[in-house]
C-alpha cells in the first residue's frame, strides 16, 4: 500500500513532458506484450494446424492400406473357398484335357514344379510349348484358361514361324494349401 501511494505522489510530482514520456513507455510495453501474447497464439495454432494436416496425411495412408488389405483378404477368402470346393485338381491333367479339347497336336509339356509361397500356399506350375498353331487356336486356348478360375497363366512367350504359325510358350500354374501346416488368420 505504501509503495502505490509514493508512486501516485511520484506521478503527481512530474511535469507534463515527463508523463507523457512515462506513458509512451508504458503503453509500449504492453502494446509489445500483447504482441507476444497474440504471437503465442498464431505459432500454437500454426503448430495444432500442422499436427491436423500430418494427422490427415496419415489417416488417408491407414485408410488405403486398409482398404488394400480388405481387397486382399476378400482374394485370399475367394482362393480359399475354391481350394476346399475342387481338392483333387491335378494340373497335369487339367493341361493334358485342354491342349486336347483344342485339338493341339504338337506340344511339349515340362515337369510339373512345386514351389513353397511364404502366404501358406504352394504353386504347382507346368511350362507348355506348342508349336504350328494359328491365333485363333491360342485365342481360344486363352480363353477356355481364362475360364477356369483355378489356373492362371504366369508368363506366356509368342513367336512367329516362317509358316504362317505361331510358337508359344507359357507357364500354367494353380495354388494348393500347404500340407501339415495350420493356417494362420
Amino acid at each position: 500500500m505504501q509503495f502505490w501511494q509514493t508512486l501516485v505522489e511520484y506521478i503527481n510530482t512530474l511535469d507534463y513532458k515527463r508523463y507523457q514520456w512515462y506513458q509512451y513507455i508504458y503503453l509500449t510495453v504492453v502494446l509489445c506484450c500483447f504482441v507476444c501474447i497474440i504471437g503465442i497464439f498464431f505459432q500454437a495454432r500454426h503448430a495444432e494446424q500442422k499436427k491436423y494436416i500430418e494427422l490427415n496425411k496419415v489417416r488417408s495412408h491407414i485408410q488405403h492400406y486398409l482398404t488394400e488389405y480388405q481387397a486382399v483378404r476378400t482374394q485370399k477368402d475367394f482362393v480359399d473357398e475354391m481350394l476346399k470346393k475342387d481338392s483333387s485338381f491335378y494340373l497335369q491333367k487339367y493341361t493334358e484335357e485342354l491342349l486336347q479339347s483344342t485339338s493341339i497336336a504338337k506340344k511339349n509339356i515340362a515337369n510339373l514344379v512345386v514351389t513353397d509361397l511364404a502366404n501358406g500356399y504352394t504353386e504347382e506350375s507346368l511350362a507348355v510349348k506348342i508349336s504350328g498353331i494359328t491365333t485363333d487356336v491360342l485365342v481360344a486356348l486363352l480363353q477356355k484358361i481364362e475360364q477356369t478360375p483355378r489356373v492362371y497363366i504366369k508368363n506366356i512367350s509368342i513367336t512367329a514361324d516362317k509358316t504362317r504359325t505361331i510358337q508359344v510358350s507359357l507357364a500354367l500354374a494353380t495354388l494348393k494349401p500347404k500340407k501339415n501346416q495350420q493356417r494362420v488368420e
